[in-house]
């Protein structure tokens, strides 16, 4: 709690993120993705849409490019070495029976349960959103971006076209 509060509105994510918030449900971004297919449809437009689910997504997090956000954001550094301390020095064991391994380096990921775990996903996430928005794929409406929905590890990418879809997807790719 501490820690949250030393980062205090750094750790603010996207409005096209609707997990890991206050006020905000997967009904939330249901809701929202219902109401551009709606808009899009009755102006006799069609939409291409396609779900990514991120296979064991906190696992997958690369520190390093997680502090690199971190001071991108310009977090307190004081924050920045703890965060780097504490998940520079996670290990692992592989337990088989009442066999163990030795001990290896854990190089990737957030700690799943821990307190501040989603708020440090989201600003990772927070990264392909930007990237999304700045290649200015996809659709808009009144000038507002919303060419991809995230939830937690869910990405619902939103495209007027078949083409555009898939530079997104590669885009996400890379």
């Amino acid at each position: 709690m501490v820690l949250m509060e030393m980062a205090g509105d750094k750790l603010t994510s996207s409005p096209l993120q609707f997990g890991f918030k206050a006020n905000s449900s997967c009904n939330h971004a249901i809701s929202t993705l219902r109401m551009l297919v709606k808009d899009f449809c009755s102006s006799g437009n069609t939409l291409t849409l396609c779900a990514l689910d991120i296979f064991k997504a906190f696992d997958k997090v690369n520190i390093y490019g997680l502090l690199n956000i971190m001071m991108v954001r310009q977090f307190p550094r004081i924050f920045i070495n703890i965060m780097h301390s504490w998940l520079s020095k996670c290990f692992g064991m592989v337990r088989w029976a009442s066999c163990y391994s030795t001990a290896y380096s854990v190089t990737a990921g957030v700690r799943q349960g821990g307190l501040l775990s989603p708020a440090l996903f989201a600003i990772y996430k927070d990264e392909l959103i930007k990237r999304l928005k700045a290649s200015k794929l996809s659709c808009c409406v009144n000038g507002v971006y919303h060419g991809c929905l995230v939830y937690a590890d869910d990405i619902m990418l939103i495209s007027h076209s078949v083409q555009v879809m898939q530079r997104m997807l590669d885009l996400c790719e890379s």
